[in-house]
């Protein structure tokens, strides 16, 4: 072994890690090391690079994303000035011939002309559980690599990436620093957890159990008429998406496949957005003003964005952090997030992974993890020890009896290792939790902080007005591609899915395969994202980020989209043109929150920009900011206007009479009220149906939306529109 030559710009390495890179010295210098969020795994990896230079080696760092390029770049600058860092990605070609070390984004490492590092080099792979997927495990290259480090917080894949792919080419695994090792050095603070129970309402209960009922029946069927492993889960979650990657869709194990997958994403959804989680979380939120910051973990752009709106209601100083913003926009929130004049930040599983968050010292957990990995990565986040010497708190609300329910296993084994650093691990009633995270968490006293200030003002706004009509902006040209779909499958009009395969032609050909299954656009049964990412061999995360992107894209007719990227992080937000108002939730899912324009002193004649008021308070670093948003009032959606709608009703027991309006185009209905957050259904049945479940009828699966809808006019069944022209006026 060559000298290792130490730099001053890096601190000297903990006893894990020091320990940690003796054993993979030991072990050939091949093996991935686990080590929970927050213990520095990323200073073993620098330590590693350093001593393989010094032997005369090249090295290639990989990295799942750019965030992640920037900080391994600053950081590895930053331990030795005499170290030449490269990188490859973001703009960047840097070449082996004039660097030590080349950072990469692992999309550009595996792009085939992508220039291979000399024989004998070091691979340091960070968020390694990533490079399992086929598409990225081509820059596991035998040829290249004598020396091979991987990083991760728990390996973990639902797929076999693991076995056959990444500990082949790394050998060995090193468990090098658990909660209870962190704990004990000193690196990670104590935690006190608070498990919420939130209850459904009864339309959410009956969805939730017909949702379950069809996951637990086609889990059964799968298990024992088609072979599928029954433990461990995620044996039999693989097992599931290869069957339902079969292009032989007729057959009953692929059907069923598809059917538990769907049934599993519904319910999942469901999940996250009850509505008493928002209302919990606005119950809550007061006692974050003795918070120095606080995250919150949602499952959703539309979910992230509702609940920075909540808080901003209640006075505290949120914005949404997202993929859907801008980098100078996520730059500037993380900036102001870390001078504490932005105290909250509300995202999906953006923050999981991989970005250099401030240190924070609550979490609030609105969605449950889909891996035991994600909840060890939410973790860390507010793990790091406190200055003064506080207990992080970890807030997590979940549906009572329902999978997410630590009762029925939920969290079982992330929960087991909490308890051994945990001062408090408690089952909390929502109107109990202000007291007792008040109690956990005293109150900062440091008066150094900082206010917030116009800047941030505007940018928290900026932030939640731009992610809410971003997740609008999509979920109105998910409903525009399903109506014109449903239309050509049922009327054999096929001019409209024509113009949106035009429309896909100029995205990215992995976003287009995405929207094509999605929606079936070539003529097979549309896919749920789990079954897309089965067969396209992608994370689901992956395949949810890269659909998204694209819808918020594409052009379709008819369907406005999102205004430029190149705006400032500060810039206001124009509302979206032929509309006063932006839903911020998903559109099948939970509760409607609104934010609406409206008259204020500080607008200028002719601008619709939103503008904050702050009203002026003693000041303090952190906690409280007098924020007051536009109001988030609801309103009756009007009508659309076409020539071709009919105004209908339908009778309901009870004596409601719901309203709707009927497109004789495609036969499409829009309900007046949204039923848990949707007005568009493809066609009378399905309306019907909503309309009856959401009033209590949860017995009937099928019901005759041609005969329980009825002209408004005239009172009867829609059926007898199908004999009249087309051109119908309202």
């Amino acid at each position: 072994m060559g000298p290792f030559v130490w730099s001053e710009g890096l601190k000297p390495l903990r006893a894990w890690q020091q320990e940690a890179l003796d054993e993979w010295r030991k072990h050939g210098r091949r093996a991935v090391v686990e080590a929970v969020t927050g213990s520095g795994k990323t200073e073993v990896g620098i330590a590693a690079t350093l001593e393989a230079v010094a032997e005369g080696r090249r090295v290639l760092v990989v990295v799942p994303s750019r965030d992640l390029l920037r900080q391994w770049h600053e950081r590895l600058v930053a331990a030795s000035g005499a170290l030449r860092v490269g990188r490859r990605g973001d703009a960047h070609q840097d070449s082996f011939r004039h660097f030590d070390v080349i950072v990469s984004t692992v999309q550009s490492a595996v792009m085939p002309a992508a220039e291979k590092p000399p024989a004998g080099s070091l691979l340091v792979a960070d968020e390694v559980h990533r490079y399992g997927a086929e598409s990225f495990a081509k820059v596991l290259s035998a040829s290249s690599f004598d020396h091979r480090l991987g990083l991760t917080a728990t390996l973990e894949r639902s797929d076999d990436g693991i076995g056959r792919v990444l500990l082949p080419f790394f050998e060995n695994v090193i468990s090098g620093c658990t909660y209870q090792r962190g704990y004990e050095d000193g690196i990670l603070a104590p935690v006190n957890v608070a498990l919420v129970p939130v209850p459904f309402s009864p339309r959410e209960r009956a969805r939730y159990d017909d949702l379950d009922e069809v996951a637990r029946g086609e889990r059964t069927n799968l298990i024992n008429k088609f072979g599928c492993r029954a433990e461990p889960f995620g044996s039999f979650l693989q097992d599931v998406q290869l069957l339902a990657k079969d292009d032989f869709s007729g057959d009953a194990s692929v059907r069923s496949a598809r059917r538990y997958l769907k049934a599993f994403a519904d319910r999942r959804d469901l999940l996250a957005s009850i509505s008493g989680k928002e209302e919990a979380l606005a119950a809550i939120a007061p006692v974050l003003e003795q918070s120095s910051r606080s995250l919150v973990f949602a499952e959703t752009m539309s979910a992230s964005a509702s609940a920075a709106q909540t808080l901003l209601q209640v006075g505290i100083a949120a914005a949404p952090y997202t993929s859907d913003l801008t980098r100078n926009e996520r730059v500037a929130l993380l900036g102001s997030f870390k001078r504490g004049s932005i105290t909250a930040l509300a995202a999906p599983r953006v923050l999981d992974e991989g970005i250099d968050v401030p240190e924070a010292d609550v979490a609030i957990v609105l969605a449950a993890s889909r891996t035991r990995r994600q909840m060890i990565q939410r973790m860390g986040r507010v793990l790091r020890p406190k200055a003064d010497g506080r207990a992080a708190v970890f807030v997590i609300l979940y549906a009572e009896a329902s999978s997410e329910d630590p009762e029925n296993g939920a969290h079982g084994t992330f929960l087991e290792q909490l308890t051994d650093i945990a001062q408090h691990l408690e089952t909390v009633e929502v109107h109990s939790v202000p007291a007792v995270v008040k109690d956990w968490l005293p109150e900062v006293r440091d008066n150094n902080g900082q206010i917030l200030g116009e800047d941030d003002q505007e940018l928290a706004e900026a932030a939640t007005i731009s992610v809410a009509q971003r997740a609008a902006t999509i979920q109105r040209a998910s409903a525009h591609i399903r109506t014109v779909v449903a239309s050509a499958v049922r009327f054999e009009r096929c001019e409209s899915v024509d113009e949106i395969l035009r429309a896909i032609v100029e995205l990215d050909p992995h976003e287009a395969d995405i929207l094509i299954r999605r929606f079936g656009l070539d003529g097979d049964e549309p896919l749920d994202n789990g079954s897309i990412a089965a067969r396209l061999n992608r994370t689901y995360d992956e395949v949810v980020q890269l659909g998204d992107e694209a819808l918020g894209r594409i052009q379709l007719p008819g369907v406005s989209s999102r205004a430029s990227d190149d705006r400032s992080a500060t810039t206001h937000t124009e509302p979206l043109k032929g509309r006063n108002e932006v839903s911020v939730k998903d559109p099948e899912l939970g509760q409607r929150h609104v934010s609406q324009p409206v008259d204020h002193p500080s607008r200028r004649a002719g601008d619709d920009s939103v503008h904050v008021d702050v009203e002026q308070r003693p000041q303090k670093p952190f906690g409280t900011r007098r924020i007051q948003l536009p109001t988030k009032a609801s309103e009756r959606p009007r009508n659309p206007e076409s020539g071709n709608t009919v105004p209908i009703y339908m009778e309901c027991e009870g004596g409601f009479v719901p309203g709707a309006v009927l497109d004789t185009s495609d036969w499409s209905v829009v309900l007046d009220y949204a039923i848990v957050g949707r007005r568009n259904f493809e066609g009378p049945d399905e309306a019907a149906l909503a309309q009856l479940r959401f009033y209590g009828d949860s017995e009937r699966s099928r019901v005759d939306g041609w005969a329980l809808w009825k002209v408004k006019q005239s009172g009867e069944p829609i059926a007898s529109l199908r004999t009249m022209p087309t051109e119908v006026q309202a």
